[in-house]
Order: structure tokens, then C-alpha cells, then sequence
């Protein structure tokens, strides 16, 4: 079952939370790789030059990794209501000449294990997720969603990054 709902947060959370993620001074590291590998979406063969993208994880393996995790908490542990994390990252892909599909992938494969997928601007990429809905990634859109089915997500061609917090939760 996937859930999708817009405006998931006050305006005041979402505007504090757009202005961390794509400010100036959030710490984005490079990741050599997305879910294996972009996939041409006309062609269906990889494209190695645009497979890459930029994450900050602030929570993985029982404990914060990020002094940003506190702010992160704050706004949305009260909505998720989540009892034990797994990991939540914040990923940032750059633009690309055209929409390239990352590969089928599974966050966990723990039982029971929830996933949510905030997304932080509106662009022209989108999530597709295991039961087949297309998310368009929509600035304050949450979807609700199991994160142990193969899903993927797309680079974008209409702003300058793709943005969006991941979380897996129990």
C-alpha cells in the first residue's frame, strides 16, 4: 500500500527543513554510484557518467551519525511516530540531460520495516514505487510505502537538483 500526502508539513517545518537540506552549508557527500546503476529510459542500457549523487545520512545502525538528526527528529518523529530507526538519509541528485531511472532496489529487507520518502522540491523526477504508482516528486509530499519491495526513483531535467529525505523505520 503506498500513501501519499501533500503539504505533510506546516509551512514553518517545511520552509526550516527546504532551508537546511538545500543551503549552503548542509554537508552533502559524493556517492559513486545509485542503486547500482542509472537506467536509460529510452535506450535501457547504463549510463555511467550520470550515475552518481550526493547523500548526508544523519541516523544509521542504532545511533545519529548527523548533528543535523536533532532537527530532523524534532519535525518529524511526532508525524512517522516511528519507535525504532533504521536509517534516515537525505539524497541529492543532480540534474541530468534527460530522466535517467536508477535500478529496482530494496532499502531493507527487515520485517515490518516502514519507509517514508519526503520530498523537499518540486521537479520533474519521480518515484515509482512497488505496487507501480508513479510519485511525482512534489515539495512538501510525503509517501508512505514499503521499503523492502523493489522500487526506483529518477534524476530530474527541469531544476538544477532532485531532493528528498528517506526514512526506514519501525
Amino acid at each position: 500500500i503506498v500513501d501519499i500526502i501533500d503539504n505533510f508539513l506546516p509551512d514553518y517545518d517545511f520552509q526550516r527543513i527546504k532551508d537546511l537540506c538545500l543551503g549552503n552549508n548542509f554537508p552533502y557527500y559524493f556517492q559513486q554510484h545509485v542503486a547500482s546503476q542509472y537506467m536509460d529510459e529510452q535506450e535501457g542500457k547504463a549510463e555511467s557518467l550520470d550515475n552518481y549523487f550526493f547523500n548526508h545520512t544523519l541516523y544509521v545502525y542504532d545511533k545519529p551519525t548527523s548533528d543535523y538528526y536533532n532537527i530532523l527528529e524534532e519535525v518529524f518523529k511526532p508525524k512517522l511516530q516511528w519507535r525504532s530507526l533504521v536509517r534516515i538519509k537525505v539524497n541529492l541528485y543532480p540534474r541530468t540531460d534527460k530522466i535517467y531511472h536508477q535500478a529496482k532496489h530494496v532499502d531493507w529487507d527487515y520485517e515490518n520495516l516502514k519507509g517514508a520518502l519526503f520530498f523537499i522540491n518540486t521537479n520533474n523526477g519521480f518515484t515509482s514505487m512497488p505496487d507501480g504508482t508513479k510519485v511525482e516528486s512534489v515539495e512538501n509530499r510525503m509517501v508512505l510505502f514499503d521499503p523492502t519491495k523493489e522500487h526506483f526513483g529518477t534524476s530530474c531535467t527541469d531544476q538544477k537538483v532532485r531532493c528528498n529525505i528517506n526514512f526506514n523505520y519501525f
